[in-house]
């Protein structure tokens, strides 16, 4: 399940089955110039089938849309073993209904898919990736309309983070940021351009610098253009490497929530408020700026018992939905298997065969830092919604 059928460098168009790796695949079409049209911060991880259950929008979204508009064909096994063979190499069908869009992000609840045609990208020499620095988020909104009015047709990605996000990359050691030591609530963006002529493409970003006046200390914007493939991936590390360095601070739930985007980072701002009411909780943002959705990642420390005081929910209800949350979390990575009284092996990845009370016990402290980051935002909209 692991294989690359074809390359069709004429029409563009890769044939693979669903357990190839995203760079695997990457770096067989960068022989024949080029490239997938998603690229993920777990690209070494991420298989193709996962990304088109989930229908992975990826750091370059803006340039190439999202996997409903690359993926050609698929082939899809049903729950009760039907084979669906909706493989196309063909780009334009208008034969009958499309009927392999339902499959695209239905994360595997109407069938696996087990082959995709996926219409690849023209793998462009000329890359330009520029990092800004900016006092408040309203400001890098002002950038990406800039940018889409100005860069147009090389603009490839416009991503941000804000400063403790990167503060996390640097202090795990992932990256550097091109910056001095700033204000705590600076904004931070990354842009990338990809084009056919580099000289083009470096003018016409000279001129787009230049409008947004980096070079004006008054304006609080600051821009640096990496100079080298290497600047460029530097760059890159600060924004790829948040979600391992969060992860390595503590037990991290993320939401991805779909939102205007001039009001994106209030939401930030308000969860952020109302959870370090009593919980020393810290709320991190990063996204893909061009889309109207943020990933906001919780860093819960409090027990449950503090939580039961903040938000009036049941004890009881806590710990089931803490056992819950944990319990699914943890099957992503193990894959346990015990034996039963009579004998036999029996595999239960979410642990429901273990006793409750002895899975709080032996998870006590992910319980405490896992904490109810999903109970407590819901309840947290709640109360905001009616206020």
């Amino acid at each position: 399940m692991d294989k690359i059928i074809s390359i069709d460098p004429i029409s563009t168009v890769a044939v693979v089955e669903a357990g190839v790796v995203l760079k695997d695949l990457d770096t067989a079409l960068r022989d024949h110039n080029l490239t997938v049209p998603l690229d993920l911060g777990p690209k070494d991880k991420c298989q193709i089938g996962g990304n088109l259950s989930t229908n992975a929008g990826g750091l370059r979204f803006l340039r190439y849309g999202s996997l409903h508009g690359s993926v050609v064909g698929i082939e899809v096994v049903r729950a009760n073993g039907e084979v669906l063979d909706l493989m196309s190499t063909m780009r334009k069908d208008n034969s009958g209904l499309d009927l392999k869009q339902l499959f695209i992000g239905a994360e595997g609840s109407l069938g696996l898919i087990t082959r995709a045609a996926i219409a690849c990208a023209p793998l462009f020499p000329s890359r330009q990736v520029v990092m800004f620095r900016c006092p408040n988020f309203e400001r890098t909104l002002d950038i990406l309309q800039l940018a889409r009015q100005r860069l147009g047709e090389i603009l490839s990605a416009v991503e941000f983070l804000d400063a403790a996000c990167l503060a996390s990359v640097e202090r795990h050691g992932i990256g550097v940021s091109p910056f001095q030591a700033g204000p705590p609530r600076s904004i931070y963006m990354v842009l990338e351009t990809l084009g056919s002529d580099a000289q083009h493409d470096r003018e016409k970003l000279d001129r787009f610098l230049a409008t947004v006046g980096c070079e004006d200390a008054r304006n609080g914007i600051e821009g640096v253009r990496a100079q080298s493939v290497e600047e460029a991936a530097a760059m890159w590390r600060c924004r790829e490497g948040v979600a391992p360095a969060l992860a390595a601070d503590g037990a991290v739930f993320k939401f991805d929530i779909s939102l205007p985007q001039r009001s994106m980072y209030d939401l930030v701002v308000m969860t952020e408020e109302w959870l370090r009411r009593g919980l020393g909780t810290y709320v991190f943002s990063f996204t893909f700026l061009y889309i109207t959705f943020v990933v906001l990642s919780v860093l819960l420390t409090c027990s449950p018992v503090v939580l039961v005081q903040l938000v009036k929910i049941d004890l009881t209800v806590i710990k089931r939905v803490v056992w819950f949350l944990t319990t699914m979390r943890q099957s992503r990575h193990t894959h346990h298997t015990e034996q039963t009284a009579h004998g036999a092996g029996h595999t239960h990845p979410c642990f429901f065969l273990k006793g409750r009370h002895e899975f709080l016990h032996r998870r006590k402290i992910k319980v405490q830092r896992l904490g109810l980051a999903l109970e407590l935002l819901i309840k947290c909209f709640h109360i905001r919604g009616h206020e």
